[in-house]
């Protein structure tokens, strides 16, 4: 499944939340008490239904060795045995548009932050690392492999994130 999140709005209060077994966005009234939503999005920020950011068991692991390619991705079916699933924290990496400062504190999934980096260098555009990610359902039950691939609209607008997803196995062991 390719889908593009809308997550351009700059109100940090605004985040867009999908839940990736139905494929779509959804609305919950009170997203930090709800399983209806796997993962958030702000800007270039991302949340998993877990930890500081909602009561679910969700969460994200990261390949340390590994990229994302057409091969891998289509290859890739089961976690790893060796998978340890981050839970949302408070991180101090967001930034305030209307008086440009940095480093300001919020809550998002530390693992999932690693997808992109703003290139300051090179006119501000989002540079990706094709991360090869693994994100767990709120429900803790379901596993998804995650690729960002795209950071703009058609037109050029950031804040428009391009996501594939699909389900696989849990590990041999279990999680």
């Amino acid at each position: 499944t390719t889908m593009t999140v809308d997550a351009s709005d700059w109100d940090y209060n605004n985040w867009t939340y999908i839940n990736l077994y139905i494929g779509s966005v959804v609305y919950p009234d009170n997203p930090n008490d709800n399983l209806g939503w796997d993962l958030a999005f702000y800007r270039y920020h991302v949340r998993t239904n877990s930890g500081y950011s909602g009561s679910g068991n969700g969460g994200a692991y990261i390949d340390p060795l590994d990229e994302w390619d057409d091969q891998s991705y289509n290859l890739y079916d089961q976690v790893p045995n060796d998978s340890f699933f981050s839970r949302d924290t408070v991180l101090n990496t967001f930034y305030d548009i209307d008086t440009h400062e940095g480093g300001l504190q919020g809550y998002a999934n530390p693992v999932l932050e690693t997808w992109g980096e703003i290139d300051l260098d090179n006119n501000y555009q989002m540079q990706y690392t094709n991360n090869q990610f693994i994100v767990r359902s709120a429900s803790g039950t379901q596993f998804y492999k995650l690729w960002v691939t795209n950071y703009y609209d058609q037109n050029g607008t950031s804040g428009f994130v391009t996501i594939t997803y699909d389900a696989i196995n849990p590990c041999s062991i279990g999680h």
